[in-house]
C-alpha cells in the first residue's frame, strides 16, 4: 500500500475556519469557532441558535409567554418549593418514627430480660412507656403527613 494516497489529517493541514479556537478578526475582535458573528466581549458565552430555539421552543410547549414570566416561573418555583418542604417534613417524621421504634424495641427487649430475671415492677412501666413513645410518633407522622396534604393543596398556585 503506498502512503502518498492517505490523507494527513494534521494541524499544519487543517483549515483554520474548521478550527474549535476562537478566531481574531482584523478589528481586534474574537470570533467564535464555526460562526459568523464577531464578539467585542471575550468573556462572552455564544450560545449555538439550536440551543435558543430549543429553550424556546419548551418555552412555548409549557405555556410560558415570552413577554412577562415572572409570575407564572415565580409562583410556579414557590409552588415547588412549599411541596418541597412539606415532603421534606413528612420524611423527618417517618425517620423519627423508625428511629423510636428502634429505640423502643431495644429498650423493650432489655426490660423484658431484666424483668423475667429481676420481677421487679419497674421494668413492666418500661415497657409501658416504650409502647406509649411509638404511638406518639405514629400520631405525630399522621399529623405532619395531614398538615403536608393541607399545605400541598391549599398553597396559592
Amino acid at each position: 500500500m503506498n502512503d502518498e494516497n492517505i490523507p494527513n489529517n494534521t494541524d499544519e493541514t487543517k483549515d483554520p475556519a474548521e478550527s474549535d479556537i476562537p478566531k481574531d478578526n482584523t478589528d481586534g475582535t474574537k470570533e467564535a469557532a464555526g460562526s459568523d458573528t464577531p464578539t467585542n466581549d471575550t468573556n462572552q458565552v455564544l450560545v449555538n441558535s439550536q440551543i435558543v430555539d430549543a429553550v424556546k421552543q419548551t418555552r412555548d410547549a409549557v405555556r410560558i409567554g415570552s413577554s412577562d414570566t415572572s409570575k407564572v416561573i415565580d409562583s410556579g418555583i414557590a409552588y415547588q418549593k412549599a411541596s418541597q418542604a412539606a415532603a421534606f417534613a413528612v420524611q423527618d417524621a417517618t425517620d423519627y418514627l423508625r428511629n423510636i421504634m428502634a429505640i423502643s424495641s431495644t429498650a423493650q427487649g432489655m426490660a423484658l430480660k431484666l424483668f423475667l430475671e429481676t420481677k421487679d415492677p419497674l421494668y413492666s412501666q418500661v415497657l409501658t412507656q416504650a409502647q406509649t413513645a411509638v404511638t406518639m410518633a405514629a400520631t405525630n407522622l399522621e399529623t405532619v403527613g395531614m398538615s403536608a396534604i393541607s399545605v400541598a393543596t391549599d398553597f396559592p398556585r
